[in-house]
């Protein structure tokens, strides 16, 4: 193998290496699972300050269920008063992808402490079949942990 050849192998590694390695600082779960959708939160930790980071929302739907592109999606979040959030009200115009089966959002926060911020998140979405849409709204309450 010539030099240069040899060079790109080894960027194209070091490449993908770095790819898996952003992926290993995510850590998101299900939260809620209904019969047409699941809930998942979780952190994309900030490499240089471990008090920031994003919290990322997911709303999944499953089986035949998928986002009605007309209708709004609005995920409310009220932090504690010391936790700082980018954004407490998020809509369509905010996501980070939206897809027919998936709707997820990446707000930047920061904690002012390490440990756990309690958070309660409101939803209000609307799923459909090719014959039928329903309109989802409730409340969660999610632990953000920092640190």
């Amino acid at each position: 193998m010539n030099l240069t050849r040899q060079l790109l192998v080894f960027v194209s590694g070091l490449a993908l290496l770095g790819a898996c390695r952003a992926g290993a600082d995510e850590v998101i779960k299900a939260v809620k699972k209904s019969d047409n959708y699941i809930i998942l939160g979780g952190v994309i930790a900030d490499k240089t300050n471990n008090l920031k980071g994003k919290l990322v929302i997911e709303i999944q739907t499953t089986a035949k269920w998928k986002f009605n592109e007309k209708a709004p999606v609005v995920v409310d979040i009220e932090p504690p008063a010391n936790l700082k959030l980018a954004k407490k009200k998020l809509r369509k115009k905010d996501v980070a992808r939206l897809e027919k089966k998936k709707c997820r959002f990446e707000v930047p926060y920061e904690a002012p402490a390490k440990g756990t911020h309690q958070l309660k998140i409101k939803f209000d979405f609307v799923i459909c079949t090719d014959t039928l849409c329903q309109k989802k709204r409730f409340t969660l309450a999610y632990p953000l942990i920092a640190g």
